[in-house]
């Protein structure tokens, strides 16, 4: 069982039962010190049945314990063991879920500020694909190479559903492979993605493209010889994950959440810790509650509508529009930290966007007191401190904007300060006819 591609109805005092029966064997088994402890046991220990032996056991027509079927159900298909997962049995909170998401990849990566959440949201966004008409993709950047792309592919392997990794692809592969694992969805990873989806392979990024909206996530090709020839149809819907070294063509960078990764120093590289890319229980353990979630959330996501920040707009919160709904669902500080997340991290809007909110935000800190003008550097500090705003973290997702960033985006709407004496003012008025023509009241 992978992430919910419908509704699905769950006995869950069935599977409370032979959760039971197996937690009260391990606890004779190991001695273990309490029932909770070995209810936690037999969490783990499901984590890779399958589900048709899950239910052979609810029947009632299994002989073989759960310790012999530990892993053994994906031998017979070839398939990876970690993508047999059944759900948690508890109830599930959102919140600390996305915690332990972020909490894990931090410990073997160094990330900019709010990659760890975005990337915390978008593993739920996978488990919960079924929910939504958009999915933006997840696109790793890094400038150079030992910059720990492969790393954090490998990590996300381990945390997604279905997840296919690989380091070259072509297009025909990708399509039949979404095809062929009906009614599941796969998660594909791409690493390498520098090396060819390059400008030569438009049917690739096509394909690629085209997976972004649902309605438009299909191809049609022609299979079959002579008489037998005819067209068919291909789905290119799935979630999909592209590290890179620069930025891939604009038009999949469009599409998608960029996480903007860096070489760490030699101090840094000492407080993280090495991953020796292998599955473990507390991948295990992940997988599960994030299926428990999903089907849990599956139903009220597909519903949901949640609020933007005002200064989204257009592809960027079309992308992260499922995110923002996960953090709501989740609830406690989620649903602040996604928003401040996708406003730092949307760096998709072109300039005239970023100036206009720019404009905005000026405006604000204008119409607190009604000064005539204020100098360069006491407009940059009350930006900074504006809240939900990405003033504060502009540059690459860490420091504050200054004065000659702020000097550069006023340039497009031909707004510059006057120079008195030793101090650079910007005067209000110079801003009335900017605000007249893009902003609304």
């Amino acid at each position: 069982m992978t992430r919910p591609e419908r509704p699905i109805d769950v006995d869950w005092e069935e599977v409370a039962a032979i959760n039971r029966t197996v937690a009260e064997e391990r606890a004779a088994e190991n001695g273990a010190d309490s029932l909770d402890d070995a209810y936690d046991e037999a969490n783990r220990a499901l984590a890779t049945v399958s589900q048709a032996e899950w239910t052979q056991d609810a029947k009632g027509n299994g002989a073989d314990t759960t310790e012999k079927k530990t892993r053994r159900a994906a031998a017979d298909d070839g398939e990876p063991e970690h993508w047999n997962t059944v759900p948690w049995i508890q109830e599930i909170s959102g919140a600390d879920l996305l915690d332990t998401i972020g909490n894990v990849i931090e410990r073997y990566m160094i990330l900019p500020k709010h990659a760890a959440d975005a990337m915390a949201l978008w593993t739920l966004h996978a488990w919960t694909y079924a929910a939504w008409m958009i999915s933006p993709l997840l696109i790793v950047v890094s400038p150079v190479m030992q910059c720990g792309k492969s790393t954090l592919l490998s990590v996300l392997f381990y945390i997604l559903p279905r997840s296919d990794l690989t380091s070259n692809a072509t297009a025909s592969p990708i399509f039949r492979l979404i095809e062929d694992a009906k009614p599941d969805v796969n998660t594909f990873l791409f690493d390498e993605g520098d090396s060819y989806f390059t400008p030569q392979k438009e049917d690739l990024r096509g394909i690629i493209n085209s997976g972004w909206m649902k309605i438009t996530a299909r191809v049609m090709r022609t299979e079959g010889d002579g008489k037998q020839r005819k067209a068919r149809r291909f789905s290119t819907w799935a979630p999909k994950v592209i590290a890179t070294i620069k930025a891939v063509a604009d038009t999949l960078m469009d599409r998608g959440i960029i996480i903007k990764l860096r070489r760490a120093t030699r101090a840094e590289g000492k407080e993280i810790e090495r991953f020796r890319m292998l599955d473990t229980s507390e991948f295990g353990e992940l997988r599960q509650k994030c299926l428990r979630w999903a089907i849990d959330y599956v139903d009220e996501l597909a519903d949901a509508d949640p609020v933007m920040p005002d200064a989204l707009a257009n592809r960027p919160a079309d992308n992260w529009r499922p995110l923002i709904a996960i953090a709501d669902a989740a609830g406690g500080e989620w649903p602040k930290r996604a928003r401040t997340a996708a406003l730092i991290m949307s760096g998709e809007a072109s300039k005239v966007d970023r100036g206009v909110d720019l404009l905005a935000d000026i405006r604000r800190v204008f119409d607190d007191g009604k000064p005539e003008w204020l100098g360069a550097e006491i407009l940059v500090n009350r930006l900074v401190d504006l809240p939900e705003t990405p003033w504060a973290e502009w540059r690459n997702g860490e420091r504050p904007i200054t004065s000659r960033g702020v000097a550069k985006m006023l340039l497009e709407f031909e707004i510059r300060s006057k120079r008195e004496m030793d101090l650079r003012k910007y005067f209000r008025t110079d801003f009335e006819t900017a605000w007249n023509s893009y902003l609304t009241e």
